[in-house]
């Protein structure tokens, strides 16, 4: 099963600094708290901001999803390219930043494609994770707006 699904979030902060934001993975925890389905992340470098290549591993309800960064243009785009250790679960990520010139658009468009063991979940998978994506935009947003005001 794939589906693809695109969250919005319009910010006051700049294009960079919702860049940096996004790129900052190890800090997520400070601004996105916890919830049924993600725990927490873990990250694989000691650098602040991520680098194409860098990896790190997310603690959800479907076990660990061990994630890649997979492109990176500061102020403009960050990707991510997730899945479970059998794949049964990949998850493309892709943050398109888009400056106006008070406001900055961040579009958040994920990519779900459920095979193997978990496919007869699917039905249920995908609206968690669609959730799931919708809670992170809006606690960025939250964590941006604060930031800027």
């Amino acid at each position: 099963m794939f589906s693809e699904h695109t969250h919005s979030a319009t910010t006051t902060a700049s294009p960079l600094r919702a860049y940096q934001v996004i790129a900052e993975i190890g800090d997520y925890d400070s601004w996105l708290p916890k919830s049924g389905s993600y725990r927490g992340t873990v990250v694989g470098t000691d650098r602040r901001e991520a680098l194409v290549g860098d990896t790190y591993a997310d603690c959800t309800t479907l076990g660990i999803v061990f994630g890649k960064v997979i492109i990176a243009e500061p102020g403009k785009l960050i990707g991510f390219r997730q899945q479970t250790s059998d794949e049964s679960l990949r998850i493309g990520i892709t943050y398109r930043i888009i400056a106006d010139q008070l406001l900055t658009t961040i579009l958040r468009t994920g990519r779900i494609e459920i095979t193997g063991r978990l496919r007869p979940l699917a039905l249920f998978i995908v609206p968690a994770i669609r959730r799931e994506n919708a809670r992170t935009m809006r606690h960025l947003k939250a964590h941006l707006d604060s930031e800027s005001s």
